[in-house]
């Protein structure tokens, strides 16, 4: 397996939501961050979504250029129907600017799996 995700926009449900490239914030903004595992060995080039165990949990480590300002947040799985879909928050005190990759830590059990997705977020400056 090799763990990715794409990133989701205008999630309302299981069903109801767009895939993206990129989220798009401009620095300041505080969305919650929506994304479905997937697998990018099946279905390639696409992926298939990858359904984790149950009690699973994941670490989001947001990453660019300058490593001292990285954040590190813990994944939620808002919809209980769909555990592929998590969720994470961006705050105001997140300093995040241009181009933000996402590493993905998930923890099945005794089980760690990481993976990444680059160009993730795009961030934009205030004006």
């Amino acid at each position: 397996m090799l763990l990715s995700c794409r990133i989701l926009e205008n999630a309302q449900g299981v069903n109801a939501f767009d895939y993206v490239e990129a989220a798009r914030l401009t620095e300041g903004d505080t969305p919650s961050v929506y994304f479905q595992l997937v697998d990018i060995t099946k279905d390639a080039p696409v992926g298939r979504r990858f359904i984790p165990a149950t009690g699973a949990t994941l670490q989001i480590t947001l990453a660019h250029i300058n490593d001292a300002k990285q954040v590190v947040r813990t994944a939620t799985q808002p919809f209980a129907q769909d555990p592929s879909i998590w969720k994470f928050d961006i705050l105001t005190s997140d300093v995040l600017r241009g181009t933000v990759t996402l590493r993905l830590k998930l923890t099945e059990g005794s089980r760690v799996t990481k993976g990444m997705r680059k160009a993730a977020i795009l961030v934009h400056p205030s004006e």
